[in-house]
């Protein structure tokens, strides 16, 4: 992956690279700009696939992306953001439960079984690429990558906890985006720990984690 990272200013003469990373969620959200970074989050999840990603420009992204580099630079301050926002979305996808088999989980024992799934997936498409995680982290992305996987982590732990307290188990209901907060962001350093490690086990690296997961958060052996 080959940084092109640049400074772009405003009228006002504004360093634009801050502005940018907080861009309106709105304006993100219009279905143009959804178009845009769906058909950038697709290209660069095909040149991980196809073991390109070393030699991915922004230039060739934009081409196969088609679009233009200036409308690269409205939604990410360089390469590495972008790559981290794809990878991070594969995470997510891999944490996620359907509501229907969240339905169908007779009570918070299944559910904790449906996690412990998850997690193992998540932790199968780590060490899969392993490699393509650790350069990125090692990389200027390296920060983008662990703040959206927090983000996304989070708010699947969120959702987890709503499950859990319909199926009758009891969760923190004072300081619920706090707790929720805490076990994303332990989630995700756990995550970036495994990348980083040596272990080839997804079984035994998902047992480590399960034991930190708070005493009110279901076990799949309880």
């Amino acid at each position: 992956m080959r940084s092109e990272a640049v400074e772009v200013s405003d009228p006002t003469g504004e360093p634009a690279r801050g502005r940018r990373a907080s861009r309106d969620a709105a304006e993100r959200a219009e279905p143009r700009a959804l178009r845009t970074r769906a058909s950038v989050l697709e290209a660069i999840s095909e040149a991980i696939g196809n073991g390109e990603l070393a030699t991915l420009t922004v230039s060739e992204l934009c081409r196969r992306a088609r679009i233009h580099r200036v409308t690269f630079y409205k939604h990410w301050t360089e390469l590495g953001d972008a790559v981290a926002e794809a990878l991070a979305e594969v995470v997510d996808a891999l944490a996620t439960i359907s509501p229907d088999a969240i339905a169908r989980a007779s009570g918070v024992h299944e559910l904790a079984l449906l996690y412990r799934e998850a997690l193992l997936a998540e932790l199968g498409e780590l060490r899969e690429r392993r490699e393509v995680y650790r350069e990125l982290l090692a990389a200027s992305g390296g920060q983008s990558l662990r703040e959206a996987l927090h983000r996304v982590l989070e708010e699947r732990a969120r959702l987890a906890m709503d499950a859990i307290a319909r199926a009758g188990g009891e969760v923190p209901t004072a300081g619920r985006d706090l707790a929720a907060a805490y076990v994303g962001g332990g989630a995700a350093a756990a995550l970036v720990a495994f990348v980083r490690g040596d272990e080839e086990n997804i079984e035994d690296a998902a047992a480590a984690i399960m034991a930190q997961w708070p005493s009110w958060w279901p076990r799949p052996d309880e």
